[in-house]
Protein backbone atom coordinates (compact mmCIF):
# COMPACT_ATOMS: atom_id res chain seq x y z
CA UNK A 1 0.00 0.00 0.00
CA UNK A 2 1.48 3.54 -1.15
CA UNK A 3 1.10 5.94 1.75
CA UNK A 4 1.38 9.84 0.99
CA UNK A 5 2.57 12.18 3.09
CA UNK A 6 3.04 16.35 1.67
CA UNK A 7 5.49 17.83 3.92
CA UNK A 8 5.50 21.70 3.49
CA UNK A 9 9.41 22.99 3.07
CA UNK A 10 11.31 25.40 2.06
CA UNK A 11 14.84 24.84 0.14
CA UNK A 12 15.94 25.60 -3.21
CA UNK A 13 14.15 28.29 -4.87
CA UNK A 14 13.73 31.75 -3.38
CA UNK A 15 10.51 32.98 -1.65
CA UNK A 16 8.99 36.06 -1.62
CA UNK A 17 9.56 37.58 1.66
CA UNK A 18 8.29 41.20 3.06
CA UNK A 19 10.88 43.22 4.19
CA UNK A 20 9.89 44.64 7.98
CA UNK A 21 11.28 47.36 9.35
CA UNK A 22 10.51 49.08 12.61
CA UNK A 23 10.09 52.34 12.07
CA UNK A 24 9.53 54.19 15.47
CA UNK A 25 9.53 54.87 18.10
CA UNK A 26 13.20 55.97 18.23
CA UNK A 27 13.65 53.69 21.89
CA UNK A 28 12.36 50.79 20.42
CA UNK A 29 14.32 51.31 17.07
CA UNK A 30 17.85 51.61 19.34
CA UNK A 31 16.82 48.32 21.51
CA UNK A 32 16.51 46.13 18.11
CA UNK A 33 19.72 47.78 16.50
CA UNK A 34 21.98 47.15 19.89
CA UNK A 35 20.14 43.37 20.74
CA UNK A 36 20.66 42.48 16.80
CA UNK A 37 22.74 44.87 14.58
CA UNK A 38 19.29 46.01 12.81
CA UNK A 39 15.85 46.62 12.92
CA UNK A 40 14.99 44.57 9.73
CA UNK A 41 13.25 41.71 10.89
CA UNK A 42 12.98 38.17 9.30
CA UNK A 43 9.65 37.21 7.98
CA UNK A 44 7.47 35.47 5.32
CA UNK A 45 4.39 35.71 4.09
CA UNK A 46 1.37 33.56 4.36
CA UNK A 47 -0.33 31.66 1.32
CA UNK A 48 -3.49 33.20 1.62
CA UNK A 49 -4.51 37.06 1.31
CA UNK A 50 -3.86 38.90 -1.58
CA UNK A 51 -0.08 40.48 -1.08
CA UNK A 52 0.13 43.78 -3.06
CA UNK A 53 3.99 42.83 -4.33
CA UNK A 54 5.83 45.81 -5.69
CA UNK A 55 4.35 48.19 -2.63
CA UNK A 56 4.90 49.12 0.72
CA UNK A 57 3.06 49.83 4.14
CA UNK A 58 3.50 51.91 6.77
CA UNK A 59 0.80 52.19 10.30
CA UNK A 60 0.70 51.61 13.88
CA UNK A 61 0.80 48.54 15.42
CA UNK A 62 -2.25 47.66 17.63
CA UNK A 63 -2.28 45.42 20.27
CA UNK A 64 -5.06 43.67 22.24
CA UNK A 65 -4.13 42.49 25.47
CA UNK A 66 -7.69 40.69 26.06
CA UNK A 67 -7.08 38.97 23.07
CA UNK A 68 -3.30 38.52 22.36
CA UNK A 69 -3.62 35.73 20.21
CA UNK A 70 -6.20 37.33 17.73
CA UNK A 71 -8.79 34.03 17.83
CA UNK A 72 -11.69 36.30 19.52
CA UNK A 73 -13.16 38.83 16.95
CA UNK A 74 -12.31 42.68 17.90
CA UNK A 75 -14.29 45.22 19.63
CA UNK A 76 -15.67 48.56 17.79
CA UNK A 77 -12.11 50.46 17.19
CA UNK A 78 -12.25 53.78 16.80
CA UNK A 79 -8.82 54.85 14.65
CA UNK A 80 -7.61 57.92 15.05
CA UNK A 81 -6.78 60.25 11.72
CA UNK A 82 -2.76 58.84 12.17
CA UNK A 83 -4.25 55.01 11.77
CA UNK A 84 -7.27 55.26 9.31
CA UNK A 85 -6.33 53.26 6.04
CA UNK A 86 -5.66 55.01 3.44
CA UNK A 87 -3.66 55.40 -0.20
CA UNK A 88 -0.76 57.78 0.50
CA UNK A 89 0.79 57.20 -2.98
CA UNK A 90 0.61 54.93 -6.34
CA UNK A 91 3.34 52.36 -4.17
CA UNK A 92 2.55 53.17 -0.55
CA UNK A 93 -0.04 52.56 1.68
CA UNK A 94 -0.86 53.68 5.28
CA UNK A 95 -3.34 51.97 8.11
CA UNK A 96 -3.60 50.01 11.13
CA UNK A 97 -1.60 46.67 11.41
CA UNK A 98 -2.51 43.95 14.16
CA UNK A 99 -0.05 42.27 15.89
CA UNK A 100 -1.04 38.55 17.41
CA UNK A 101 0.27 35.61 19.10
CA UNK A 102 0.52 32.37 16.76
CA UNK A 103 -1.11 29.67 18.51
CA UNK A 104 -4.91 28.54 19.92
CA UNK A 105 -6.58 28.94 16.20
CA UNK A 106 -5.89 29.17 12.83
CA UNK A 107 -3.77 31.72 10.52
CA UNK A 108 -6.73 32.17 8.89
CA UNK A 109 -9.28 33.06 11.70
CA UNK A 110 -6.49 35.69 13.32
CA UNK A 111 -6.33 37.33 9.84
CA UNK A 112 -9.74 37.40 9.26
CA UNK A 113 -10.60 38.69 12.54
CA UNK A 114 -8.02 41.49 12.00
CA UNK A 115 -9.29 42.16 8.49
CA UNK A 116 -13.10 42.81 10.36
CA UNK A 117 -11.57 44.94 12.96
CA UNK A 118 -10.23 47.33 9.52
CA UNK A 119 -6.96 46.72 10.15
CA UNK A 120 -4.22 46.25 6.50
CA UNK A 121 -1.83 43.88 7.56
CA UNK A 122 -1.38 40.94 10.47
CA UNK A 123 1.56 40.32 11.49
CA UNK A 124 1.56 36.92 13.23
CA UNK A 125 4.32 36.51 15.74
CA UNK A 126 5.87 32.51 15.94
CA UNK A 127 5.92 30.69 19.03
CA UNK A 128 8.94 28.67 19.01
CA UNK A 129 12.28 30.27 19.33
CA UNK A 130 14.18 28.95 17.34
CA UNK A 131 12.11 28.88 14.10
CA UNK A 132 13.51 31.24 11.27
CA UNK A 133 9.97 32.34 10.10
CA UNK A 134 11.34 32.69 6.42
CA UNK A 135 11.30 28.88 6.66
CA UNK A 136 7.70 28.43 7.22
CA UNK A 137 4.85 28.76 5.46
CA UNK A 138 1.51 29.78 6.81
CA UNK A 139 -1.54 27.92 4.57
CA UNK A 140 -4.81 28.50 4.50
CA UNK A 141 -7.00 26.31 6.39
CA UNK A 142 -9.59 26.30 3.42
CA UNK A 143 -11.80 28.68 4.47
CA UNK A 144 -9.41 31.93 3.30
CA UNK A 145 -10.83 32.42 -0.40
CA UNK A 146 -12.39 35.61 0.85
CA UNK A 147 -9.48 37.45 2.67
CA UNK A 148 -7.64 40.38 0.93
CA UNK A 149 -5.65 41.49 3.61
CA UNK A 150 -1.74 40.38 4.09
CA UNK A 151 -0.43 38.87 6.59
CA UNK A 152 3.67 37.97 7.35
CA UNK A 153 5.04 36.24 10.60
CA UNK A 154 7.91 37.48 12.30
CA UNK A 155 10.28 35.91 14.74
CA UNK A 156 9.03 34.94 18.14
CA UNK A 157 12.04 36.97 20.15
CA UNK A 158 11.45 39.76 17.76
CA UNK A 159 7.95 39.95 18.41
CA UNK A 160 8.11 39.66 22.00
CA UNK A 161 10.16 42.61 21.86
CA UNK A 162 7.80 44.71 20.25
CA UNK A 163 4.78 43.55 22.24
CA UNK A 164 6.65 43.79 25.41
CA UNK A 165 7.56 47.45 24.72
CA UNK A 166 4.14 48.30 23.55
CA UNK A 167 2.39 47.10 27.50
CA UNK A 168 5.27 48.20 29.27
CA UNK A 169 4.05 50.76 31.63
CA UNK A 170 7.12 52.89 31.92
CA UNK A 171 6.64 53.18 28.08
CA UNK A 172 3.59 54.72 28.56
CA UNK A 173 3.56 57.38 26.41
CA UNK A 174 5.18 55.85 23.43
CA UNK A 175 4.12 52.20 23.62
CA UNK A 176 1.52 52.98 21.24
CA UNK A 177 3.07 55.18 18.38
CA UNK A 178 4.98 51.64 17.38
CA UNK A 179 5.08 51.55 14.16
CA UNK A 180 6.45 49.37 11.34
CA UNK A 181 7.20 49.75 7.93
CA UNK A 182 6.35 46.63 5.52
CA UNK A 183 7.95 45.87 2.21
CA UNK A 184 6.51 43.46 -0.22
CA UNK A 185 9.77 42.82 -2.72
CA UNK A 186 9.24 41.46 -5.82
CA UNK A 187 12.68 40.38 -7.97
CA UNK A 188 12.61 41.91 -11.25
CA UNK A 189 16.22 41.74 -12.80
CA UNK A 190 15.37 42.50 -16.66
CA UNK A 191 12.33 43.32 -18.93
CA UNK A 192 10.68 40.10 -19.32
CA UNK A 193 9.52 38.11 -16.49
CA UNK A 194 9.90 34.24 -16.58
CA UNK A 195 6.79 32.38 -14.26
CA UNK A 196 6.29 28.54 -13.71
CA UNK A 197 2.65 27.00 -12.49
CA UNK A 198 3.71 23.68 -10.66
CA UNK A 199 0.74 21.01 -10.83
CA UNK A 200 -0.38 17.42 -12.11
CA UNK A 201 -2.65 16.47 -14.08
CA UNK A 202 -5.19 15.48 -11.49
CA UNK A 203 -5.39 18.47 -9.29
CA UNK A 204 -8.91 20.52 -9.71
CA UNK A 205 -7.38 23.81 -8.40
CA UNK A 206 -4.22 23.80 -10.20
CA UNK A 207 -6.60 22.93 -13.65
CA UNK A 208 -8.82 25.77 -12.87
CA UNK A 209 -6.51 28.41 -12.26
CA UNK A 210 -4.76 27.80 -15.33
CA UNK A 211 -7.94 27.76 -16.99
CA UNK A 212 -9.05 31.23 -15.49
CA UNK A 213 -5.47 32.40 -16.01
CA UNK A 214 -5.17 31.89 -19.98
CA UNK A 215 -6.51 35.20 -21.10
CA UNK A 216 -4.04 36.96 -18.52
CA UNK A 217 -0.66 34.89 -19.79
CA UNK A 218 -2.58 35.87 -23.29
CA UNK A 219 -2.25 40.01 -22.43
CA UNK A 220 1.61 39.04 -21.30
CA UNK A 221 2.02 38.11 -24.64
CA UNK A 222 5.87 37.72 -25.39
CA UNK A 223 6.61 40.06 -22.45
CA UNK A 224 6.51 37.17 -20.29
CA UNK A 225 7.99 33.32 -20.50
CA UNK A 226 5.65 30.57 -19.12
CA UNK A 227 6.23 26.88 -18.11
CA UNK A 228 4.13 24.25 -16.82
CA UNK A 229 6.10 21.71 -14.16
CA UNK A 230 3.98 18.60 -12.67
CA UNK A 231 5.05 17.12 -9.24
CA UNK A 232 6.53 13.78 -9.21
CA UNK A 233 6.93 11.82 -6.45
CA UNK A 234 9.22 9.02 -4.98
CA UNK A 235 8.14 5.70 -3.29
CA UNK A 236 11.17 4.45 -1.61
CA UNK A 237 8.83 1.22 -0.53
CA UNK A 238 7.42 0.89 -4.04
CA UNK A 239 10.88 0.05 -5.63
CA UNK A 240 10.94 -3.10 -7.81
CA UNK A 241 7.62 -3.10 -7.80
CA UNK A 242 6.48 -2.73 -11.49
CA UNK A 243 2.93 -3.30 -11.19
CA UNK A 244 2.33 -1.02 -8.66
CA UNK A 245 -0.86 1.28 -10.07
CA UNK A 246 -0.08 4.25 -9.34
CA UNK A 247 3.86 3.93 -10.03
CA UNK A 248 5.39 3.42 -13.36
CA UNK A 249 9.44 2.04 -14.23
CA UNK A 250 9.68 -0.17 -11.30
CA UNK A 251 8.00 2.24 -8.64
CA UNK A 252 10.49 5.05 -9.43
CA UNK A 253 8.25 7.49 -10.78
CA UNK A 254 4.53 8.03 -8.33
CA UNK A 255 1.65 9.93 -8.23
CA UNK A 256 -1.20 9.74 -5.44
CA UNK A 257 -4.47 8.25 -6.64
CA UNK A 258 -8.55 9.82 -7.25
CA UNK A 259 -9.41 7.36 -5.08
CA UNK A 260 -13.20 8.99 -5.58
CA UNK A 261 -12.75 8.60 -9.70
CA UNK A 262 -11.09 5.77 -9.65
CA UNK A 263 -7.84 6.54 -11.09
CA UNK A 264 -4.50 5.20 -10.44
CA UNK A 265 -1.61 6.97 -10.03
CA UNK A 266 -0.30 5.56 -13.24
CA UNK A 267 -2.96 7.20 -15.53
CA UNK A 268 -1.83 10.71 -13.80
CA UNK A 269 1.44 10.29 -14.79
CA UNK A 270 0.60 9.39 -18.08
CA UNK A 271 -1.50 12.59 -18.38
CA UNK A 272 1.12 14.80 -17.04
CA UNK A 273 3.72 13.59 -19.27
CA UNK A 274 1.02 14.21 -22.21
CA UNK A 275 0.64 17.58 -21.25
CA UNK A 276 4.70 18.18 -21.42
CA UNK A 277 4.47 16.87 -24.72
CA UNK A 278 2.38 19.09 -25.92
CA UNK A 279 3.71 22.06 -24.00
CA UNK A 280 7.29 21.64 -25.58
CA UNK A 281 6.02 21.02 -29.14
CA UNK A 282 4.02 24.39 -28.83
CA UNK A 283 6.48 26.72 -27.28
CA UNK A 284 9.14 26.38 -29.81
CA UNK A 285 6.60 27.14 -32.26
CA UNK A 286 6.91 31.42 -32.70
CA UNK A 287 3.55 31.89 -33.82
CA UNK A 288 1.89 29.54 -31.66
CA UNK A 289 4.65 30.41 -28.15
CA UNK A 290 2.29 27.71 -26.26
CA UNK A 291 -1.44 29.05 -26.86
CA UNK A 292 -1.93 25.47 -28.22
CA UNK A 293 -1.31 24.37 -24.83
CA UNK A 294 -3.53 26.53 -23.18
CA UNK A 295 -6.63 25.93 -25.16
CA UNK A 296 -5.66 22.00 -24.22
CA UNK A 297 -5.89 22.68 -21.05
CA UNK A 298 -9.24 24.51 -21.01
CA UNK A 299 -10.53 21.93 -22.85
CA UNK A 300 -9.68 19.00 -20.72
CA UNK A 301 -10.54 21.18 -17.68
CA UNK A 302 -14.17 21.70 -19.14
CA UNK A 303 -14.50 18.31 -20.99
CA UNK A 304 -13.31 16.06 -18.80
CA UNK A 305 -14.77 16.98 -15.28
CA UNK A 306 -14.10 13.60 -13.09
CA UNK A 307 -10.71 12.89 -14.66
CA UNK A 308 -8.38 13.24 -17.88
CA UNK A 309 -8.54 9.42 -19.23
CA UNK A 310 -7.11 8.86 -22.58
CA UNK A 311 -10.24 9.01 -24.90
CA UNK A 312 -10.55 12.22 -23.06
CA UNK A 313 -7.04 13.58 -23.76
CA UNK A 314 -7.07 12.68 -27.53
CA UNK A 315 -10.87 13.93 -27.91
CA UNK A 316 -9.02 17.33 -26.59
CA UNK A 317 -6.26 17.08 -28.63
CA UNK A 318 -8.33 16.17 -32.11
CA UNK A 319 -10.22 19.17 -31.49
CA UNK A 320 -6.89 21.56 -31.77
CA UNK A 321 -4.96 19.66 -34.65
CA UNK A 322 -2.60 18.31 -31.95
CA UNK A 323 -0.91 15.20 -33.62
CA UNK A 324 -2.09 12.37 -31.27
CA UNK A 325 0.50 10.13 -32.77
CA UNK A 326 3.35 12.83 -32.44
CA UNK A 327 2.52 13.35 -28.45
CA UNK A 328 2.66 9.52 -27.86
CA UNK A 329 6.08 8.95 -29.69
CA UNK A 330 7.50 11.76 -27.30
CA UNK A 331 6.03 9.49 -24.52
CA UNK A 332 7.85 7.15 -25.57
CA UNK A 333 10.88 8.15 -26.44
CA UNK A 334 11.43 9.49 -23.12
CA UNK A 335 11.15 6.12 -21.33
CA UNK A 336 14.67 4.20 -21.54
CA UNK A 337 12.43 0.81 -21.21
CA UNK A 338 13.85 0.36 -17.59
CA UNK A 339 13.95 2.55 -14.66
CA UNK A 340 14.19 5.90 -16.45
CA UNK A 341 11.91 8.04 -17.87
CA UNK A 342 13.65 11.63 -18.80
CA UNK A 343 10.67 13.70 -18.96
CA UNK A 344 9.44 12.21 -15.27
CA UNK A 345 12.91 12.32 -13.86
CA UNK A 346 13.40 16.19 -14.93
CA UNK A 347 10.37 17.21 -13.45
CA UNK A 348 11.46 15.24 -10.39
CA UNK A 349 14.98 16.40 -10.18
CA UNK A 350 13.52 20.33 -10.55
CA UNK A 351 11.09 19.44 -7.69
CA UNK A 352 12.69 17.94 -4.94
CA UNK A 353 16.28 19.79 -5.65
CA UNK A 354 15.05 23.26 -6.25
CA UNK A 355 11.53 23.95 -5.66
CA UNK A 356 9.96 21.55 -3.37
CA UNK A 357 7.64 23.87 -1.23
CA UNK A 358 3.70 23.66 -1.80
CA UNK A 359 1.29 22.73 -5.11
CA UNK A 360 -0.03 24.47 -6.83
CA UNK A 361 2.12 27.24 -6.77
CA UNK A 362 3.53 29.85 -8.82
CA UNK A 363 7.19 30.81 -9.41
CA UNK A 364 7.83 34.16 -10.81
CA UNK A 365 11.41 34.87 -11.37
CA UNK A 366 12.50 31.82 -9.28
CA UNK A 367 10.72 33.18 -6.14
CA UNK A 368 8.05 31.47 -5.28
CA UNK A 369 4.68 33.77 -4.84
CA UNK A 370 2.42 33.58 -2.02
CA UNK A 371 -1.06 34.52 -1.42
CA UNK A 372 -4.08 33.72 -3.10
CA UNK A 373 -4.00 31.94 -5.92
CA UNK A 374 -6.30 34.27 -7.72
CA UNK A 375 -5.87 35.17 -11.45
CA UNK A 376 -5.65 38.95 -10.69
CA UNK A 377 -3.63 38.73 -8.59
CA UNK A 378 -0.65 36.98 -9.68
CA UNK A 379 -1.04 38.55 -12.95
CA UNK A 380 -0.50 42.10 -11.00
CA UNK A 381 2.53 40.11 -9.11
CA UNK A 382 3.80 39.07 -12.44
CA UNK A 383 3.90 42.68 -13.78
CA UNK A 384 5.71 43.94 -10.11
CA UNK A 385 8.65 41.26 -11.48
CA UNK A 386 9.64 43.53 -15.05
CA UNK A 387 12.51 45.83 -14.42
CA UNK A 388 10.40 48.34 -16.54
CA UNK A 389 6.61 47.70 -16.40
CA UNK A 390 4.84 46.91 -19.69
CA UNK A 391 1.77 49.20 -21.09
CA UNK A 392 -0.36 45.89 -20.55
CA UNK A 393 0.01 45.91 -16.89
CA UNK A 394 -1.31 49.54 -16.37
CA UNK A 395 -4.82 49.15 -17.86
CA UNK A 396 -7.27 48.52 -16.19
CA UNK A 397 -9.21 44.81 -16.38
CA UNK A 398 -12.19 43.63 -14.93
CA UNK A 399 -11.76 40.22 -13.07
CA UNK A 400 -12.02 38.01 -16.47
CA UNK A 401 -9.03 39.88 -17.61
CA UNK A 402 -11.00 42.22 -20.05
CA UNK A 403 -10.13 45.42 -20.33
CA UNK A 404 -12.50 47.87 -19.45
CA UNK A 405 -10.21 50.93 -20.14
CA UNK A 406 -7.24 51.90 -22.19
CA UNK A 407 -6.42 54.59 -19.82
CA UNK A 408 -4.11 53.72 -17.08
CA UNK A 409 -5.74 52.75 -13.67
CA UNK A 410 -3.90 53.69 -10.90
CA UNK A 411 -4.80 51.15 -8.51
CA UNK A 412 -3.73 48.44 -10.87
CA UNK A 413 -0.28 50.41 -11.30
CA UNK A 414 0.49 50.32 -7.64
CA UNK A 415 0.92 46.75 -7.35
CA UNK A 416 2.74 46.52 -10.92
CA UNK A 417 5.52 49.44 -10.01
CA UNK A 418 7.37 50.01 -6.41
CA UNK A 419 11.09 50.87 -7.59
CA UNK A 420 12.08 48.32 -5.05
Amino acid sequence: RLTWQILVLLAGVGSIHGKVIVFSPPALVSQFEKQTGSSSLHSSFANFGIIPYGTQMVGLLHFDGDNPDGCGEYKQINWGDDEKPEEIGANFERGPIFIVYRGKCSFVQKVRNVQKAGGILAVIVDNKPIENPERIIMMDDGTGGNLHIPSILIGKDDGERIINFMTDEANQEVGHMVSIVVEFNMYHPDDRVEYEIWTNSANIQGLKFLSQFHIWNKRLGKNAFFSPHYVIWTCPGCRGDASHPDCLNNGKYCAPPLMTRHIRGQDVLREDMRQICIYQKYIKNKKDYGETWWKYIDKVYNDCPLAITKKCSEKAMKAFDIPVKEIEKCIANADDGHDNNALLQHEMDLWINERGNFFPSVVINNSTYRGKLDPTAVFHSICSGFKDTPEVCTLAYDKSGEVVSDGINKKHLAYAVGGL
